[in-house]
């Protein structure tokens, strides 16, 4: 990388540390050995954890106090029922149908599959849309 394009991007990647940036290949601070062994990336876990916590805080009053058990718990919350049945079948089909580009995400057992919700793809599904 040329000394110009490395100067000119160090704001960016400065900036990144502050961020949601993981790549250690495309940014050189946050793949920085030295100032990882000073603690950069221990650092970056802890105050994300400390984000996500105040996050849990902050929303927690707008659940209810079984739900909230329920997420401690478990780790995530399922609301059954949520949608009428006859509105969650037409959902559902409309999504299993939809032959758009798809996003898969694998992590562990997990197999997540994201559907671009755009407005060409809305219009051709109206219980995902309503």
């Amino acid at each position: 990388m040329s000394l110009l394009r490395s100067v000119a991007l160090a704001p960016v990647w400065l900036l990144q540390v502050f961020g949601m940036a993981k790549s250690f290949r495309d940014n050189p601070i946050l793949g920085s050995p030295t100032l990882n062994r000073l603690g950069l990336h221990a650092g970056r876990l802890i105050a994300a954890h400390a984000l996500n916590r105040f996050r849990l805080f902050t929303l927690s009053p707008l659940v209810d106090a079984k739900t909230r058990r329920r997420f401690h718990r478990d780790g995530f919350v399922m609301i059954e029922n949520f949608l009428p049945a006859d509105q969650f079948q037409a959902l559902a089909t409309q999504v299993r149908a939809c032959r758009g580009p798809v996003r898969e995400c694998i992590q562990g057992d997990t197999l997540t599959h994201r559907i671009l919700l755009d407005k060409e793809t809305l219009e051709d599904m109206p219980a995902v849309a309503g």
